[in-house]
């Protein structure tokens, strides 16, 4: 094999390194939007169920305000 065999397949792989480091450059910025949406998700739900706590217990309050005027009866 020449120097100049040698050097093109240096070229060549050099190439495909390139392409496949710029590609998974790609998927990690796609991966991190995709993340970061998630994370956005996530936030509402656990303010969702912050609030579905807060109506739980007032809920419960009632509940027991009701049973104390029902037993005082």
């Amino acid at each position: 094999m020449t120097i100049e065999e040698r050097l093109d397949r240096l070229v060549e792989r050099h190439e495909a390194i390139t392409q496949t480091v710029e590609h998974l450059a790609l998927q990690g910025e796609e991966q991190n939007k995709r993340l970061q949406i998630q994370g956005e998700h996530i936030d509402r739900i656990v303010t969702l169920l912050e609030k579905d706590g807060d109506y739980i217990r007032s809920l419960a309050r009632i509940a027991e305000i009701h049973a104390r005027r029902i037993s005082d009866l």
